[in-house]
């Protein structure tokens, strides 16, 4: 009788483990789901400009970027991030090709600084650099640009000022995948691509 005692509560001990375990195994799984789900990133251009202002060409853009898991360890690890903003305008015409009026890509860097813990993001073009506390206001600069003189990458001014033409500008962001470290560039899917769609809008 105590054997038997002795066996039905090691089996009921048995049985409250698995469910504690079980439990706690969809709990990771739910939690794996979430953190998945959250860790996608993304590049969201949510609007743009490209206006004639005294014989200068002067463009805007404004993107929410949201950088995966993956590309925030790295970043906070020492890897410098290099994003690529690229401009194109195009005539069209119903019987001809399109043709190119203007097109520029410019480069920013984005660095974290571990040992004064603040990220700095720099314009290429003329090393003008802006050092912000959290990663999140960081990428608010990163994703904004303001008033940058693209006048010197027009091809043809002449039908980029006639209002006549159909024009249509687009723009686009993305990480510079050939400045990361070799063994970081991705070769088929990698949760180091990250890119926006292109934002595109006729000009007025």
């Amino acid at each position: 009788m105590v054997e038997l005692n002795l066996y039905r509560r090691r089996l009921l001990s048995g049985v409250g483990f698995a469910l504690v375990a079980g439990a706690a195994t969809c709990g990771g799984l739910r939690l794996t789901s979430r953190i998945g789900q959250s860790n996608s990133g993304h590049i969201k251009i949510d609007r743009a400009d490209l206006r004639e202002i005294n014989d200068r060409w002067i463009f805007d853009c404004h993107a929410d970027i949201d950088l995966p898991s993956q590309i925030q360890l790295g970043l906070e690890s020492g890897v410098p991030l290099q994003f690529i903003v690229s401009l194109r305008v195009i005539a069209s015409t119903r019987f001809w090709p399109d043709q190119t009026l203007l097109s520029v890509e410019h480069t920013y860097r984005l660095v974290y600084y571990e040992l004064t813990r603040h990220y700095r993001v720099q314009s290429a073009a003329n090393e003008n650099s802006t050092n912000k506390r959290s990663l999140l206001s960081a990428l608010d600069e990163l994703g904004s640009v303001h008033a940058m003189d693209v006048t010197s990458s027009v091809r043809d001014s002449d039908a980029l000022t006639n209002a006549r033409n159909r024009r249509m500008a687009s723009v686009s962001i993305k990480l510079d995948q050939r400045a990361l470290p070799m063994p970081l560039q991705p070769l088929f899917s990698s949760d180091w691509r990250l890119a926006s769609e292109a934002f595109t809008w006729p000009l007025s």
